[in-house]
């Protein structure tokens, strides 16, 4: 036999193969019925939101401190009036409420608008300071966060300016068990003393909050 004769032998016996073993795969299902799957997925994208109330008011649009808000209204300025040597530790205040779906909870920082923290007049200045302002003595503005929840010395921060790293955290909160969050609410005090030798003015400074999902 030659070398060409054996290459077609060896054709045959392949084509032979496949004509018995062929019956076997095409009738082992139903002919007629072909299936298929398809996976479904629904990607939800993390969301955060963030309100602020921002008042002089002991109550302002109905907001309370203590318990979820029922806020209405936009955001209003904190002001407050004090003479010389005064302080004012209460009634200027801010209410930040967040909702998101991130099971990771959040982070909630602040930092000033730029790189002059001081409450700034065209008469002079307040100076940021991380301790509590006092009239007369320790004249400056800071803040404390959920002033009322505390117990003993109250914590008073200072404003960091805006090119801080990392900004000042005021809040991490990472739910256990994991779950979405609903209307938490945090709410930031501002504290303010006078000198006994301020000059009149209205004293102006901008505070940024920055809340992000959790990780």
């Amino acid at each position: 036999m030659s070398k060409t004769n054996k290459i077609l032998a060896g054709f045959g016996v392949a084509t032979a193969l496949g004509i018995a073993i062929s019956p076997l795969a095409v009738f082992a299902d139903d002919p007629t019925t072909v299936d298929g799957e398809t996976t479904i997925n629904a990607i939800i994208e993390e969301v955060i939101s963030m309100s602020l109330v921002s008042s002089d008011s002991a109550n302002p649009y109905n907001c309370n401190s203590a318990a979820t808000p029922n806020c209405s209204g936009t955001d209003q300025s904190a002001t407050t009036t004090i003479l010389p040597s005064q302080a004012d530790t209460d009634s200027m205040y801010t209410i930040v409420t967040i909702n998101t779906n991130s099971v990771n909870g959040y982070n909630l920082t602040l930092a000033d608008s730029d790189t002059n923290n001081a409450l700034v007049a065209p008469t002079g200045t307040i100076a940021a300071i991380a301790s509590e302002p006092v009239g007369g003595t320790n004249p400056g503005w800071a803040i404390a966060v959920d002033k009322a929840s505390q117990t003993g010395t109250i914590t008073w921060l200072q404003v960091p300016i805006s090119t801080s790293t990392p900004p000042l955290t005021i809040k991490s909160h990472h739910p256990s068990p994991a779950a979405v969050t609903v209307n938490d609410v945090t709410t930031v005090t501002y504290g303010v003393a006078a000198s006994s030798s301020q000059p009149t003015g209205i004293y102006t400074d901008t505070v940024v909050y920055t809340a992000t999902t959790g990780v």
